[in-house]
C-alpha cells in the first residue's frame, strides 16, 4: 500500500499560490504585450508592403511596355526589406506576366533564403481580388492570407509609347508579398532579452513577498496547529502557544486558542472531581442494589412458591369437590331412570332436583375456578375452525331449556349467514350461554333473540368480525346497574341476587374469554323494556395461543371430521368399505375429501358397467350411487346391485340432485342425499353401516369407589363388560389379564397416576392402539394436555356429562353402531356440560 503524503506547510501553500499569481499576471501582461506588438507588426509590415509595390509602380511602367525584363528584374532587387520574401508583376488578370524572349516570367523576384514556393499558388490570392483592384479608389487592395501579407497595386501609364496613347490606365498589377514571421523573428531578436528580464524581477519580488508572509502569517499559524496537535495527542491541557509579535487576526486567533484551552483545563479538572464523586456514589448505588436484588430474588421465590401452592391448591380443590359431584350427578340420574322404568313417578320430582342441583353447584365451582384461573393468568387459547351455524345450534338445544322455563320464546337470526370462525369454540360458546342464561332468568313471558351478523373489519386488518347480540324484554338496567354489571362476585343490585339467584361470576368470564380472544362484549339496557348484550369478536383469532386447533383452512376436513391423527382413526372401529358409483369426477373427489381420515376404503366406479364389474371383484358394506348417468343410469344399476348380492342385499344411498325419494325407497333404496349435502350428514349416514361393536370390555381405572360404580352401572345396561382398577398399577396387571376394547382413565390416583399408566401403556406394543379416554376433574396444564392429546382419545371433564353421552363416547372409541363416532360423542358432552374452559378439555383427540 502507497505511504500517504506528508502534510504540506501552509507557509509551502502560500508561497506556490503567490508565485502562481505572479506568474499568471506576467503570462497574461506578456499576452497582452505580444498581441499589441504582432498587431503594431502587422500594420507597419503592411505599410512597408505598400510603399513597395508603390515604387515598383511607379518605376517599371516604361520596362513593361518596352518589354525590358532585365531591367525590371534589376528594379525588384533594389526594392529589399527582411520581410518581404516575393515581388513580381503581374497581368491584369492577376497572373505572372511571361516574358517575350525568355521562358521564365517577365519579372518575379523571391528572396534568396525564402522557402520553395510555388509563384502561381502564392498570386492565387490576388487573382481571386482582381474586381475588388478596379474599384479600389488608389488602385491597391491589401491581402491577408496569413502568415503572409500581400499588396497589389496598378501599375499605370499616362503619355505617348510606341504609337500608342496611354490616358493614366493600368497596364500591369505590383505584387509585394511579406512574411509576418520573418518579422516576427527579428522582433523577437530585439525584444527577448527585455521580456525575459522583466520574468525574473517579477519571479524574485514573488518570492521575496512569500517569504515576508510566512514570517508574519503562517509561521504563527504553523505553531498554533502544532500545539493543538500535541494537546489533542497528549491531552496535556497546560501547553500553550507562543504571543504572536503582530496585532492582527493571527495574534488574536492564538490569544483566544490559549483562553480556550485554559477553560478547557478548568473544566476537566471538574469533570475529573465530578467523575470520583460519581465514581463513589454508583459504588454505594450498586451496594445498595445488590442488596435489594437478593431481597427481590427471595420475593420472587415466595411468589412463585406462592403461585405453585395456589395452582396445586387449585387443582385439588378441583379434584376433590368434582369428584364427589360427579358420583351426585351420575346416581341421581340413573336413580332417576331406575325409578322411571320401575314406575316410582313420586320420587321423580325429587331425583330431579338432586340432579339439578348438583349441576349447579358443578356450574358454580367451574365459575370460581375459571374466574382464580383468569386473575392468576393460567387461562390459555386453543383456537379452531367451525362453523358458526353447528355452534349455534348446539347452543340452542343446551339454552332450550332454561329459556321454556318462564315461559320465554328463543329466535335465533342470522346463524346461517355466520359462516366459519377460528377462534377458541369453547369460550364463545361459554359466553353466548351466559348471555343466553341470564336473559332467559331476567324475562318472563316474553322473547330473547339471539342476532348474528357477519361484517368487513373497520381496523384495516382484512379480516371480518361476528357480532353475537343477546338481545331480551326482561326487567332492563339503570346505568347506575351497568357501571358495576361485569365486575366479579357482582349483580345489579342486593334484590336482584336474592330473586334470581347466581354468583355474578358469568358476565365477568364472559368479559375476560372475550378480551382473551381479540373483542369484547357491550351491554345497552332500558329499564322495563329490556336489556342487549352484544359480544364481538374478530372472525379469525391471530393472538398467542397454547395448544393445536385446526387452521381455518382445515374446516371442511379437519373441524368437521372432529379428532386427527391416528390413534382417533383406530379408535372408529372396523374399516367401512363404500363404493362411489358417479359418472362426475368432482363428486368422487368431494367423497374422498369428506371422508378422508375416517376409517372408510372407498371404491370408485364411473358408470354402471365398471361398477357391477367391480362388485364382483370386491363386496362394499354400502353403495353411494348417481341417478343421472350415460349409458346404464342409476335405477337400473340399484336393480342389478340387488341381484347380484342376492339375500345378503347390500345398502344403497342414493346421491342425486333431483327429488325422487318415493320412487328410490319404492326400488328398494336403504337411504337418500340430496346434492350437495354436508359432510357431517354423510359421515353419520354412513356410520350407520358400521358394525357394531358392544358386548366388548370396558377398563374402568379410577381410585373413587363411587365413581367406578356409577360408571359400571351406567355401561352394563348398554351390555359391556366391565373390567376395574384402583390406581395404574392395577389397571397394568389387568390388561395381562384381557385386552379391553376401551379404557376410562382417571389421572389423580394413588400408587400410580394416570400419567404414568398412559407412558408405561403406549410402550407396549399391545397397548399402543388402545382407546383411552381421560376422565378427571384435575385443572390440566397446558403442558399436561398436549401430553394427554398426543396419548389419549378423549379428554372429559368429570360431572360435565349425561349418561347417554358417556354411552355414545365409549361406541364411539370402540365403533360404535349408532352413529356417534368420536367426534360426535365429543359433541354431545360438550353440549350436555354447557361449554366453558372446562369444557376445552372434550374433543382434544
Amino acid at each position: 500500500m502507497t505511504a500517504p503524503h506528508p502534510p504540506r506547510s501552509l507557509g509551502a501553500k502560500f508561497t506556490r499560490a503567490l508565485m502562481l499569481n505572479n506568474l499568471l499576471l506576467l503570462l497574461l501582461v506578456v499576452v497582452l504585450f505580444l498581441a499589441k506588438e504582432f498587431r503594431d507588426l502587422a500594420n507597419t509590415t503592411e505599410q512597408k508592403v505598400g510603399a513597395i509595390a508603390s515604387v515598383i509602380a511607379q518605376g517599371t511602367p516604361l520596362a513593361i511596355l518596352d518589354d525590358n525584363a532585365a531591367f525590371a528584374r534589376s528594379y525588384l532587387d533594389r526594392t529589399l526589406d527582411p520581410s518581404v520574401f516575393a515581388k513580381g508583376i503581374l497581368t491584369l488578370d492577376g497572373r505572372l506576366r511571361p516574358a517575350r524572349h525568355d521562358d521564365r516570367p517577365f519579372a518575379f523576384r523571391l528572396a534568396d533564403d525564402a522557402p520553395a514556393t510555388d509563384p502561381d499558388r502564392l498570386v492565387a490570392p490576388v487573382r481571386a481580388r482582381i474586381a475588388d483592384l478596379a474599384r479600389a479608389p488608389d488602385g491597391t487592395i491589401t491581402v491577408s492570407d496569413l502568415p503572409h501579407v500581400i499588396v497589389a497595386r496598378a501599375i499605370r501609364f499616362d503619355g505617348d509609347f510606341g504609337g500608342r496613347t496611354y490616358d493614366n490606365q493600368p497596364i500591369a498589377i505590383a505584387f509585394v508579398a511579406a512574411d509576418l514571421r520573418r518579422a516576427l523573428a527579428t522582433w523577437f531578436e530585439r525584444m527577448g532579452p527585455l521580456i525575459a528580464s522583466a520574468l525574473a524581477a517579477l519571479l524574485a519580488v514573488g518570492l521575496l513577498m512569500a517569504r515576508r508572509l510566512k514570517r508574519g502569517i503562517t509561521g504563527p499559524i504553523a505553531a498554533l496547529a502544532a500545539s493543538a496537535k500535541q494537546i489533542t495527542e497528549t491531552r496535556n491541557y497546560e501547553i500553550r502557544v507562543a504571543a504572536a509579535r503582530t496585532d492582527d487576526e493571527v495574534g488574536a486567533l492564538i490569544d483566544d486558542f490559549n483562553t480556550m484551552i485554559e477553560r478547557i483545563a478548568e473544566r476537566d479538572r471538574a469533570l475529573a472531581r465530578h467523575r470520583t464523586e460519581l465514581e463513589n456514589m454508583v459504588a454505594q448505588r450498586t451496594r445498595e442494589l445488590r442488596g435489594a436484588n437478593e431481597d427481590l430474588l427471595v420475593a420472587i421465590d415466595e411468589a412463585r412458591n406462592a403461585s405453585r401452592a395456589k395452582s396445586e391448591f387449585l387443582a385439588n380443590m378441583s379434584h376433590e369437590l368434582r369428584t364427589p359431584l360427579n358420583a351426585i350427578i351420575g346416581y341421581s340420574e340413573m336413580l332417576f331412570e331406575e325409578a322411571s322404568d320401575a314406575g316410582y313417578d313420586d320420587f321423580l320430582p325429587d331425583l330431579d332436583r338432586i340432579q339439578a342441583s348438583g349441576k349447579q353447584l358443578l356450574s358454580q365451582i367451574n365459575d370460581i375456578l375459571d374466574i382464580s384461573k383468569i386473575e392468576a393468568g393460567k387461562m390459555d387459547v386453543y383456537p379452531e375452525a367451525f362453523r358458526v351455524q353447528t355452534m349455534i345450534g348446539e347452543i340452542e338445544s343446551i339454552v332450550t331449556p332454561a329459556i321454556t322455563k318462564n315461559a320465554n320464546r328463543l329466535v335465533i337470526v342470522g346463524a346461517a349467514d355466520g359462516g366459519e370462525m377460528f377462534t377458541d369454540q369453547i369460550k364463545l360458546r361459554q359466553g353466548l350461554i351466559n348471555l343466553l342464561s341470564n336473559a332467559a332468568k331476567f324475562t318472563k313471558d316474553g322473547t330473547v333473540t339471539l342476532t348474528v351478523a357477519r361484517a368487513p373489519d373497520a381496523t384495516g386488518t382484512g379480516d371480518d368480525r361476528l357480532r353475537f347480540s343477546v338481545q331480551d324484554t326482561g326487567i332492563g338496567m339503570t346505568e347506575a346497574e351497568m357501571a358495576k354489571l361485569f365486575a366479579a362476585f357482582t349483580q345489579a343490585d342486593g334484590s336482584t341476587t336474592r330473586r334470581f339467584g347466581g354468583t355474578g361470576l358469568g358476565l365477568a368470564i364472559t368479559r375476560s374469554y372475550c378480551r382473551m380472544l381479540g373483542g369484547d362484549v357491550t351491554v345497552t339496557s332500558v329499564p322495563g323494556v329490556g336489556s342487549t348484550f352484544t359480544i364481538e369478536l374478530p372472525a379469525r383469532y391471530v393472538g398467542t395461543s397454547v395448544g393445536a386447533g385446526a387452521t381455518a383452512d382445515e374446516v371442511e376436513t379437519t373441524a368437521a371430521a372432529g379428532e386427527g391423527g391416528p390413534a382417533a382413526v383406530r379408535a372408529r372401529g372396523p374399516e367401512l368399505t363404500v363404493m362411489v358409483i358417479d359418472d362426475e369426477l368432482d363428486f368422487h373427489t368431494t367423497v374422498r375429501q369428506k371422508l378422508a381420515g375416517r376409517g372408510i376404503r372407498l371404491l370408485h366406479a364411473y358408470g354402471g358397467e365398471q361398477a357391477l364389474a367391480l362388485l364382483r371383484a370386491d363386496r362394499p358394506d354400502v353403495v353411494l350411487l348417481d341417478i343421472i348417468m350415460p349409458g346404464m343410469d342409476g335405477w337400473a344399476v340399484m336393480a342389478e346391485i340387488k341381484r347380484v348380492s342376492g339375500d345378503r342385499q347390500i345398502p344403497v344411498v342414493i346421491c342425486t340432485k333431483t327429488q325422487n325419494q318415493e320412487l328410490a325407497f319404492a326400488l328398494g333404496a336403504s337411504d337418500f342425499l340430496t346434492k350437495p349435502f354436508e359432510a357431517g350428514e354423510l359421515r353419520r349416514l354412513l356410520e350407520r353401516y358400521r358394525k357394531d361393536p358392544r358386548d366388548g370390555q370396558v377398563l374402568i381405572v379410577d381410585d373413587d369407589d363411587d365413581t367406578r360404580g356409577m360408571l359400571r352401572r351406567t355401561l352394563e345396561k348398554d351390555h359391556w363388560q366391565i373390567l376395574e382398577a384402583a390406581n395404574g398399577r392395577q389397571a397394568l396387571d389387568r390388561l395381562t389379564e384381557a385386552r379391553p376394547a376401551a379404557i376410562l382413565l382417571d389421572l389423580m390416583m394413588p400408587e400410580m397416576d394416570g400419567f404414568a399408566f398412559l407412558q408405561e401403556l403406549r410402550s407396549r406394543p399391545d397397548g399402543r392402539d388402545i382407546p383411552v379416554a381421560i376422565m378427571t376433574a384435575k385443572d390440566l396444564t397446558p403442558e399436561e394436555r398436549q401430553y394427554l392429546k398426543a396419548t389419549s382419545e378423549r379428554i372429559v371433564q368429570k360431572g360435565s356429562y349425561e349418561r347417554s353421552d358417556l354411552v355414545a363416547m365409549i361406541r364411539g372409541l370402540v365403533g360404535g353402531a349408532d352413529g356417534t363416532d368420536g367426534a360426535d360423542g365429543a359433541d354431545q358432552t360438550s353440549k350436555a356440560s354447557g361449554g366453558g374452559e372446562r369444557n376445552a378439555e372434550n374433543p382434544v383427540g
